[in-house]
């Protein structure tokens, strides 16, 4: 679950910033837009559960010869 988890929080975080924060500034959010940002902006919840020093020791700083 915990890859899924850091999937979903590396595109929403990227949608925010290279999709809605710039139609935010310009001023050209509509309605479908903006109910995206409020789904996307529940990341919050995501990144406030995930266990980082495990994601951190399991995903980063694993050796490449697992599972052998």
């Amino acid at each position: 679950m915990l890859p899924v988890l850091l999937f979903e929080t590396t595109w929403m975080v990227r949608w925010l910033a290279l999709v809605a924060a710039p139609n935010a500034a310009s001023g050209s959010l509509d309605a479908a837009m903006a109910d995206m940002v409020v789904s996307c902006s529940l990341v919050v919840v995501i990144v406030a559960v995930i266990p980082w020093r495990y994601a951190w020791a399991q995903f980063a700083r694993a050796s490449a010869d697992r599972g052998q």
